[in-house]
């Protein structure tokens, strides 16, 4: 999952029972690569609850329709009434 392009050291701070579960769990060598795979991960799950919560704020898209459930019945039965007519 390496979507970032260049590799840089940094030093951060964790809990001390997290490094020792991390150190018994994992390969040294890999420790590195785990923590960059799960700030990634939370990342991109950051990025998406904040696209969900835009899109929430933002105005109402269909302010004329009642019924959902009708609306798309009928935009369903349109569409198989123009294939019908079109012969698909």
């Amino acid at each position: 999952m390496n979507m970032y392009s260049a590799t840089i050291r940094m030093n951060v701070s964790l809990p001390g029972d997290l490094v020792a579960v991390l150190r018994q769990t994992l390969p040294a060598k890999s420790i590195s690569k785990f923590l960059a795979d799960a700030a990634a991960e939370k990342m991109a799950r950051v990025e998406q609850e904040q696209a969900l919560r835009e899109l929430l704020a933002g105005p109402i898209a269909f302010e004329n329709v009642d019924d959902s459930v009708a609306y798309v019945r009928e935009m369903r039965q349109q569409d198989e009434q123009r294939e019908k007519r079109l012969g698909l």
